[in-house]
């Protein structure tokens, strides 16, 4: 193959005629000397140029950014990198690709006369494309990995290089590229019995790329390395190389150790433990209705090929592997059902490791009964429009799902339907990827066992009865005859005049707070902000029935109607909405919502633990929400503030050192609450 360098002669030529440019000055005169610049090599993000000058007793150089910007022979030589005498090659690395730079080179002799400046225009090649190059998994022989180019159109090579085949810890790019050219692409070429220019036609690519090295060496680090080429061989990129090591031992070593323990009706622990902790496996623990066309006696060879079936697309993508010892306690089963649990090799892109397949069975023991299913279910909080409830079951390990229905068009085989019709959809969905995926294990995905989470209902109609309905399900999607119903109603929609208003006074810097000594034992001053709001309520506000919310997010502005359709998107944050949240469970325990309980109708509340918006890795916004009862309990208008903290943009602490002194002197209205955004007080 072409040295990459030769191919550029029409530019080389051009740069040997700039590099012959000179320019004299008075007090460089009569030194006898002269400096010889020349281009060496030219690359994408580097470039190499020669200088020279005989009997010169010092020489230097300086990169400038233009020929009209050169220094004194004086000022070189001061603010210069020195060379060797009589000269040597020097690298200029980090360039952007496409790019002019420009060389300015002086020498002295023993006397301290200066030669005349030389200058060199040289220039980098090719297109400005990176490469992202993420290593999928390694074997003992093997590496797999894919390649995520900037520019998808640049076609490109990737090879794998023995990290102890380089001159250097950190190779430079003409090492590499001489490394990929030189030896693998010559050698890939010469085996495959093509020129070099017909082997890159047929073996470079574009865009995003998976692939493999195979037969590599055990115990070895490597270097892959992505670049782009011309077919003749000629280096297009920045030269990018990431690193990866083949495990200790041969692929054929790999074996495992699997068991399980503390087997129950609806859990069990398992544990794998591999003779090679760094190789790449999968394990799986599924029923045997998986497996319909297979025993036992099929081997553990045959388990892991009809996974490999299934989910080969997903392991050539590297979802799901695992390294080293593994324990997974409490991992869900269904009662009464057989299990195969078996673990395999496997390197995406090349494929399942037949030497390392190992498999073993257990059936769980019998559960409760379905027809023993009982529940009760606890109302969280009831508005006019949304309902928060809370399911929990007399049994622990049978499966349900809950709907809410009209009071006036509920029957029992509707409820039913509902819920094996949600079943279904998601049987229906995952099957169509997977041919494997079972009725049960759509039951696990989309039905509860044991006492789940707060559920929120909404799109209700106010002053309108509610059946909560809980149905039980069998482990293979069938709803059963024992339901379970809790009646609720929902409130009046129209709200009463009580208020509370918030106003922000400041935002502040919570450690300037804190060297300024206020709130003393704070935990969540240092590095947060800290936002001040005044509050105050009207007449008809019951003083014990005041709340706020620090919202994570913007609840202020509404969403603005299509301007294609002029729809407005369904979901906002109505006040119906907000006090769902506001009067649910979670929020108490969470403690994003407090009860302040004041005897004044105004007050002030400090709120720390608040991210800064400059400063996180993700925007912050955050909406204050207040909103009171009236002695009626019924909920008035919920006040809202849209705020985002900014470092750079804090108010003057000493506005809230004065604050706070005048409201401990008695001469400002006391505090509601000193609060953090979290559960803690202080």
């Amino acid at each position: 193959m072409k040295n990459l360098f030769s191919v550029l002669k029409i530019s080389l030529l051009a740069l040997a005629a700039a590099g012959t440019l000179f320019s004299c000055r008075p007090d460089e005169k009569g030194s006898g000397l002269e400096v010889k610049l020349a281009v060496v090599q030219q690359g994408v993000s580097s470039v190499t140029f020669n200088i020279s000058c005989e009997n010169a007793a010092k020489l230097s150089y300086i990169q400038v950014a233009d020929l009209s910007s050169v220094p004194s022979a004086e000022g070189i030589m001061t603010a210069g990198t020195p060379v060797e005498v009589p000269g040597q090659d020097v690298t200029l690395e980090g360039l952007t690709p496409s790019t002019t730079y420009y060389v300015a080179a002086v020498a002295a002799s023993e006397s301290g006369a200066y030669s005349s400046v030389a200058t060199l225009e040289i220039a980098t090649i090719g297109n400005d494309c990176d490469f992202n190059i993420q290593i999928l998994a390694v074997s003992g022989s093997a590496i797999s990995y894919m390649v995520n180019p900037s520019d998808t159109t640049v076609p490109y090579y990737v090879a794998a290089v023995k990290a102890d085949s380089l001159l250097m810890a950190e190779p430079s790019e003409i090492e590499l590229y001489n490394a990929v050219v030189d030896s693998v692409v010559a050698s890939a070429a010469e085996a495959a019995g093509l020129s070099e220019a017909d082997y890159l036609s047929q073996n470079l690519v574009k865009g995003i790329s998976r692939g493999a090295f195979e037969n590599l060496t055990p115990a070895t680090q490597y270097l892959v390395v992505a670049l782009g080429l011309s077919t003749d061989g000629a280096l297009t990129t920045p030269v990018a190389y990431t690193n990866a090591a083949t495990n200790s031992s041969s692929d054929d070593d790999l074996r495992f150790e699997l068991g399980y323990t503390d087997l129950q009706a609806t859990t069990v622990t398992l544990t794998l433990v591999p003779t090679d902790e760094e190789a790449t496996y999968y394990m799986l623990c599924q029923t045997q209705s998986n497996y319909p066309d297979l025993t036992e006696e099929d081997g553990a060879l045959a388990f892991a090929q009809a996974a490999v079936e299934v989910y080969g697309m997903y392991l050539d993508q590297n979802i799901g592997p695992y390294t080293g010892t593994q324990t997974v306690t409490k991992f869900e089963v269904n009662p009464e059902t057989k299990y195969y649990y078996f673990a395999f090799g496997y390197v995406p892109m090349l494929g399942l490791n037949e030497h390392s397949c190992a498999m073993t069975t257990f059936t769980t023991p019998e559960g409760e009964k379905i027809e023993n299913f009982t529940a009760e279910v606890e109302i969280m909080s009831v508005t006019a429009m949304s309902l928060n409830y809370r399911v929990k079951p007399g049994l622990q390990t049978i499966y349900y799902q809950s709907v809410v229905v009209p009071d006036s068009t509920y029957n029992v085989k509707d409820a039913q339907d509902a819920v094996y019709a949600a079943i279904k959809e998601h049987f229906d969905t995952q099957r169509a990827q997977n041919p494997t995926y079972t009725m049960g294990d759509a039951v696990q995905s989309t039905c509860y066992r044991g006492e789940n989470a707060e559920i929120m209902i909404g799109g209700l109609s106010p002053l309108t009865n509610y059946k909560i309905v809980v149905v039980p399900v069998s482990d293979a999607g069938s709803p059963a005859d024992n339901v379970i119903t809790f009646d609720v109603t929902t409130t009046e929609e129209n709200t009463s005049n009580a208020l509370l208003t918030n106003e922000l006074v400041g935002i502040y810097d919570g450690s300037e707070a804190m060297n300024k000594g206020l709130f003393p034992g704070a935990t969540t001053l240092g590095g947060h902000s800290l936002a001040v709001f005044h509050l105050e309520a009207n007449a008809d506000a019951d003083p014990s029935q005041l709340y706020y919310y620090i919202w994570g997010g913007d609840i202020v502005t509404q969403p603005e109607p299509d301007p294609e359709t002029g729809e407005t998107p369904e979901f906002v944050y109505t006040d119906d909405y907000i006090l769902s949240i506001i009067n649910g469970e979670t929020a108490i325990e969470y403690g994003w919502r407090v009860n302040v309980d004041i005897s004044k109708d105004d007050g002030y509340i400090f709120c720390s633990n608040l991210g800064w918006y400059d400063k996180e890795p993700y925007t912050i916004y955050y909406t204050m929400c207040t909103v009171a009862k009236d002695r009626n309990g019924v909920f008035g208008k919920v006040g809202r503030t849209l705020f985002q903290p900014v470092s750079t943009e804090v108010d003057d602490i000493d506005e809230l050192v004065e604050l706070v002194n005048r409201i401990e002197a008695g001469q400002q209205s006391s505090p509601l609450r000193i609060s953090e955004r979290g559960a803690a007080r202080w």
